[in-house]
């Protein structure tokens, strides 16, 4: 049961990243009416744009998030063919930085450390969030994830130059190297 609480419109905190954008939500699941009320739940957020669209099921969301760009995934754990904790591997692999939260009906602990293991972001139990608890888990996935790439580029970069240290020179070489290889070109350093 999802619930919205009769305060919403109180002291809830912004949805947008630090550049004032709306936050873009991509809800994968099989059911539309989950669909429609997460996004009914986020329309509650006051002074916040939720950009939320669907995809039915797990099949070619891999794909579709390049075209979608979200700045996070909701991924049910029952969908047709697949698990979401699969799903959520597959984006984790191929989009590092875009946080999952996994969304599922039961309430068996194993499922929370799975989706850990998978990459999720964060495990919620549609029966016990409203639209804080889904606002505040977007947000935290979101700012986490902002980090998580903030760090990454540091550690690759220098402070003062701005230039590629030795790890992120010999990251950037390998990858040039290797296009190289497989285009038949030279590579020019």
């Amino acid at each position: 049961i999802f619930t919205v609480p009769d305060d919403a419109d109180q002291e809830l905190t912004t949805g947008t990243d630090s550049a004032g954008r709306s936050v873009r939500v991509l809800v994968v699941d099989d059911n539309e009416g989950d669909y429609v009320l997460v996004k009914s739940l986020l329309d509650y957020i006051p002074l916040v744009d939720y950009d939320v669209r669907w995809l039915p099921g797990g099949e070619g969301v891999s794909e579709r998030i390049a075209d979608i760009q979200p700045d996070i995934c909701l991924v049910d754990y029952n969908l047709t063919g697949d698990t979401g904790l699969d799903l959520i591997s597959s984006i984790t692999r191929m989009y590092p930085l875009l946080p999952s939260v996994l969304l599922t009906g039961e309430s068996d602990p194993m499922i929370d450390v799975a989706a850990m293991r998978a990459g999720a972001a964060d495990f919620i139990e549609k029966s016990r969030f409203d639209a804080r608890v889904l606002d505040r888990t977007i947000r935290f996935a979101v700012e986490q994830k902002r980090v998580e790439g903030h760090l990454a580029e540091r550690a690759e970069r220098d402070d003062l130059t701005g230039l590629y240290n030795r790890a992120g020179f010999s990251e950037r070489l390998e990858q040039a190297m290797g296009v190289a290889d497989r285009t038949d070109r030279y590579l020019g350093v």
